[in-house]
């Protein structure tokens, strides 16, 4: 049993909801919950983007003993307010995809939503991956233009996307409220050894099909303009392939101090209803070629922990040989909250080599006049030279903290059990 007090840590909040939404339920001691308890988890399920389907499972199987029905009502608008929103997007997805010569990939969220989940309205998406080849990435931007989206900034420098991204942000659609990113690279640019070869999973794509108009709890008429049923035909990676880079996503992008309890449900879901269609040896060797065997096995450790995911029995300690040190830093220093922007713009510069590092750091101490009139919009307009001054100030004094964080983390003694 676990004993929920109302004053429990994040921790525990993400474990008692790990527990309400794969059917563990019997595990939390519900009356042990206090009402301000109750209105921390749910702030909870929504940071974690996972009230969606708290609410769908308590309507399927029964709310537990206690929940405040200002509770209730509230998780019932978060689960239509992100169907209504994920019908928009799907909806915007089949004008882009008629836009799009191909092939296009569709990558997280936008394929997972129809893959794993019965209802598109139970995953939340904040935007639409696409992957396109890299011969294709500025013909395809193009393409959205007469769609109404533009790149969602200016750039800090020229060419500073190509050699530390991964792909260009994009804002359109209805009331500019769709994010679409075009992605060349799953993770990293040219100079981030992070970045996979992207020919093998070029190589593990296979047939996307789009939601059917009753597939949503918010039904489209068959044929109508833009609806599911009239989205062309896309691709999206395999199951081996898909793990693999959700992942290194989750653990070497952002890193798990930082994942929301969704994308390890994912993982979960894929590992769960797909087991069988994963070529787990061939997972393995593209894990350890790409340097990603530590983030594969965390993640798999992580769902196991949270949801009782069934792996397969002696994989976790294959795929974990052999240790990759600079993979391993990366992972530790992710593993925790960042306390401020200055300590991911550590984390990235760890990952670049001396070319992409020295273009970041120059991009963000000396960035472009138009970023900089983006960035601060100084009134009136002819004043934007000045707001370097301000920008150098908040690096120093970001940058200053940051180290010394790092630090005295390395001058606090370990502590050691006997």
């Amino acid at each position: 049993m676990t004993d929920i007090p109302s004053r429990a840590g994040d921790a525990e909040r993400r474990r008692t909801l790990a527990h309400w939404i794969s059917g563990q339920a019997e595990r939390v001691r519900w009356d042990g919950i206090e009402p301000a308890g109750w209105h921390a988890l749910l702030d909870a399920a929504r940071r974690e983007r996972v009230a969606p389907l708290v609410y769908h499972v308590s309507e399927a199987t029964g709310w537990p003993a206690g929940v405040p029905d200002v509770l209730r009502a509230e998780l019932r608008e978060l689960y239509y307010g992100t169907t209504g929103s994920n019908v928009v997007l799907y909806s915007e997805l089949a004008r882009i995809l008629n836009a799009l010569e191909k092939p296009v990939v569709l990558l997280k969220g936008a394929a997972l939503a129809t893959a794993l989940y019965p209802s598109v309205g139970l995953r939340p998406m904040s935007d639409l991956d696409l992957l396109v080849p890299r011969s294709r990435v500025a013909d395809s931007v193009a393409a959205l233009a007469p769609l109404g989206y533009r790149a969602a900034s200016p750039q800090p420098a020229p060419g500073l996307s190509a050699e530390t991204q991964y792909h260009i942000a994009l804002h359109g659609g209805p009331r500019e409220s769709v994010a679409v990113e075009i992605h060349w690279s799953l993770i990293g640019g040219e100079g981030d050894w992070r970045a996979p070869p992207i020919d093998w999973f070029w190589s593990r794509t296979e047939d996307w099909t789009a939601p059917a108009s009753a597939t949503s709890s918010v039904r489209l008429r068959r044929g109508e303009a833009g609806s599911f049923s009239a989205t062309p035909r896309a691709r999206q990676l395999d199951p081996t392939a898909h793990l693999l880079y959700l992942a290194a996503h989750l653990m070497l992008q952002h890193g798990s101090g930082q994942a929301p309890l969704i994308w390890f449900y994912d993982v979960h879901l894929l590992v769960e209803q797909l087991r069988d269609r994963i070529d787990w040896r061939e997972l393995a060797r593209q894990a350890r070629r790409l340097h990603w065997s530590g983030a594969l096995a965390g993640t798999l450790r992580a769902a196991n922990e949270l949801f009782g995911t069934v792996l397969l029995a002696g994989f976790l300690e294959s795929v974990a040989l052999p240790h990759d040190p600079r993979a391993e830093k990366v992972l530790a220093d992710k593993s925790a909250p960042l306390e401020s922007k200055g300590d991911f713009v550590w984390n990235e510069l760890r990952c670049l080599d001396t070319r992409g590092r020295f273009r970041l750091a120059t991009s963000i101490l000396f960035p472009s006049a138009d970023y900089l009139r983006w960035r601060y919009a100084p009134r009136p307009g002819w004043l934007w030279p000045a707001w370097y001054l301000y920008r150098w100030a908040v690096v120093i004094r970001q940058a200053s903290r940051t180290l010394a964080r790092r630090a005295a983390k390395k001058l606090t003694p370990v502590r050691r059990t006997t």
